[in-house]
């Protein structure tokens, strides 16, 4: 029904010049940093009204006050952001990364910009030093595993770069708009979701290192639907707004839709 993100010229934009060093790549950072507090802003008006505590819904004090929890030596803090300015943040962030696998910029050259994005959002959380790296290709011998973009292993977990992942292997607005509503208790879980359901590949497995097929999913149990399981599936994400007013969710569209990380910010 919906197809709306349309990145503004990315066909004609090439990046490789614009990332060209560290420096770079964490002002750009900062500037999506301040068009998800944009976003959060935008999307706080639009539901307002909407989150008045009734029906299983949040409160939007709730909402907005509810922290992300970060990893600090043993035990989980509060981090420097509110889980729901760490969604938006994350969406755009998600959003950059659409548009650069959508620009000229050879294949190459975007993955090791998106690895150093991630790498920059996640020492921006857990403090330089304490990221951790790119893991090898070949774990063991005769495997060769194509990690995804912004992969890091070892180091300290960082919580916002495990929700820009998550959002980052969403394609389209709906999806994203759907996981951001059910993180956030919008929409109450129910239709358009699945968990993943996976059997080992047989003769796969080196050492640690296996491959799985997807066999089918089932439904999630309620403790399970959140962002941070790597087996929830939006499988329809109009049957999960499907419970939004509909003025509520074309609006959130439309705001996500809008979004050109690569435009300077006014300040």
């Amino acid at each position: 029904m919906f197809n709306w993100f349309r990145p503004k010229n990315s066909a004609d934009r090439n990046f490789s010049k614009r990332f060209k060093d560290d420096d770079a790549v964490k002002a750009f950072v900062a500037d999506c940093a301040h068009c998800g507090h944009q976003l959060g802003s935008n999307v706080s008006s639009i539901i307002s009204e909407y989150c008045d505590g009734e029906q299983g819904r949040p409160t939007l004090s709730d909402m907005l006050s509810r922290p992300l929890m970060s990893f600090a030596g043993d035990v989980f803090e509060a981090g420097r952001r509110s889980l729901f300015e760490a969604h938006c943040y994350a969406i755009v962030l998600s959003v950059a990364q659409d548009v650069l696998y959508r620009s000229k910029t050879p294949y190459g050259e975007v993955r090791f910009i998106v690895n150093d994005i991630s790498r920059a959002v996640a020492e921006e959380e857990v403090g330089p030093g304490k990221v951790g790296n790119a893991p090898s290709p070949r774990p063991a011998p005769g495997v060769h595993v194509s990690w995804r973009p912004g992969t890091l292993v070892g180091g300290v977990a960082s919580q916002q770069l495990t929700l820009v992942q998550r959002y980052a292997r969403m394609k389209s607005v709906e999806e994203k708009l759907a996981m951001f509503c059910l993180a956030l208790g919008l929409v109450p879980p129910g239709e358009g979701i699945g968990m993943k359901i996976l059997e080992e590949v047989p003769g796969s497995r080196h050492g640690n290192i296996a491959s799985y097929d997807l066999v089918g999913y089932r439904t999630p149990d309620t403790e399970e639907i959140d962002e941070w399981s790597d087996d929830l599936e939006i499988l329809d994400p109009e049957e999960v707004l499907a419970a939004l007013p509909p003025d509520i969710r074309d609006a959130m569209l439309a705001e996500i839709s809008s979004l050109d990380p690569f435009t300077k910010p006014s300040s």
